[in-house]
């Protein structure tokens, strides 16, 4: 990591553990955060679609900023390999949404909003990025399954 530029460290830093699980706990704690601000009737869809419009900006900003902002080739390097995982194997992305779900919780839990569809979607993230988790290392366990 020695040739990379102090901001180039932090990007790096932000996408491997434990950055990743702090920085996905805190996306997942704002989501909530940031619809508990909104004046929106408790429709059973509203708040599925605001959770996967964040996630497909989780995706979005972060591809955009790679085509856009110049890297060296060292960053770009360790982006095309997670972005290989990722490809290769879905549990890769999935586990993501564990940490997700821990930040959604946090939020369920400090603020004792145990809103049925709050505590549901905090489950799916939970038990979806768990067994995307548990996937995943078995596959990285097994140097035979690459």
């Amino acid at each position: 990591m020695s040739k990379l530029n102090p901001l180039e460290r932090i990007l790096v830093a932000v996408d491997e553990l434990p950055g990743s699980a702090v920085f996905r706990i805190a996306i997942g704690f704002a989501m909530f955060l940031l619809w508990s601000r909104f004046d929106v009737r408790d429709s059973p869809w509203v708040l599925p679609v605001f959770f996967l419009s964040g996630l497909l900006l989780l995706r979005l900003i972060p591809g955009v900023i790679r085509v856009t902002v110049p890297f060296s080739r060292e960053v770009k390097r360790r982006w095309m390999v997670r972005r290989e995982l990722g490809r290769k194997y879905d549990s890769y992305e999935w586990r993501k949404l564990f940490w997700i779900g821990l930040g959604l919780a946090g939020y369920v839990v400090l603020y004792k909003d145990f809103a049925p569809l709050k505590v549901a979607l905090t489950g799916a993230c939970l038990l979806s990025g768990a067994a995307g988790a548990l996937v995943y290392q078995r596959f990285e366990s097994n140097p035979a399954r690459r």
